[in-house]
């Protein structure tokens, strides 16, 4: 991301979530929602950010080789940027 991206005032801490996959899913989404609030997103169709911090070990998983796995979430969730 470029600085342009990045909040102005960006204050880091760690939100760990813990339970089954659909729990966490839900809670995520929660999260999200609670995000759009803040920046005051009504409509679904307008573009938000939000920041997730990843674990240095788990940057292989998600990326993939040669940002393979990535890409392939970028398409499946279509008009997300990274």
């Amino acid at each position: 991301s470029g600085e342009r991206d990045t909040p102005r005032r960006l204050s880091d801490r760690i939100v760990t979530i813990s339970g089954q996959a659909e729990q966490k899913e839900g809670a995520c989404r929660g999260i999200v929602e609670r995000l759009r609030r803040l920046q005051d997103l009504q409509d679904p169709k307008e573009v938000g950010f939000f920041v997730v911090i990843v674990p240095a070990s788990s940057v292989p998983v998600i990326v993939g080789a040669q940002g393979a796995t990535i890409k392939e979430v970028l398409a499946a969730a279509e008009g997300v940027e990274l």
